[in-house]
């Protein structure tokens, strides 16, 4: 495959836009509803993917190109960035949306594994907040109080997060996303009517 091709071009980057603004507007209807209390934040990310499998899935199969999720990945955490002020969640976005293009342009972009893949290790990046609690500590959780955030309800899921919860978020996320992919990539294929579609 030639490099026009295999990467990203100028031509793409409003789809891309218009498939980040909608991902955008899911995430952030799922962070309202997270804010109900700790036990339901920490289904966020599995929500997430539930509900952004089918965008995604549609998003690489209209532009099977290198560089279409980094981009959404970077717009996803500079949006985070500027709702939770943290680095720590723009850099797994960045990190997970790279990787899982990197997947793409080994794997290949056309490939039904690729989509899977990718979406797994893209689907990851959500896992961020919640790191952002342990890596910047008492910072933080002052920042969030600050902000108009119960100071009980900080500190109930930051000890939730010490527990087994975050390995736990991390292993479901991934789990979900693994059967998402499939099911989003089937349903791509029949609302769509594309027969193949990688």
């Amino acid at each position: 495959m030639d490099r026009q091709n295999t990467f990203i071009t100028t031509r793409d980057l409003i789809p891309v836009g218009i498939f980040t603004a909608i991902t955008l507007v899911i995430r952030f209807i799922v962070e309202l509803f997270s804010l109900a209390g700790p036990a339901v934040w920490v289904f966020m990310p599995i929500v997430n993917v539930i509900l952004l499998a089918p965008v995604y899935m549609l998003m690489i199969s209209k532009l099977p190109r290198v560089g279409v999720v980094l981009i959404t990945g970077i717009i996803t955490g500079l949006f985070f960035l500027m709702v939770n002020g943290t680095w720590v969640s723009l850099t797994f976005y960045i990190v997970s949306a790279l990787l899982a293009d990197l997947s793409r342009l080994i794997i290949g972009c056309r490939k039904k594994g690729s989509a899977i893949v990718s979406y797994i290790l893209y689907s990851l990046g959500s896992v961020g907040q919640f790191v952002t609690f342990l890596v910047l500590g008492q910072d933080y959780l002052e920042t969030l109080i600050a902000a108009g955030l119960d100071e009980a309800y900080v500190v109930n899921f930051t000890e939730l997060l010490r527990s087994w919860v975050l390995p736990a978020i991390s292993v479901g996320t991934a789990v979900a996303a693994l059967i998402m992919a499939y099911v989003a990539i089937q349903m791509v294929a029949k609302n769509f009517q594309r027969e193949n579609i990688f």
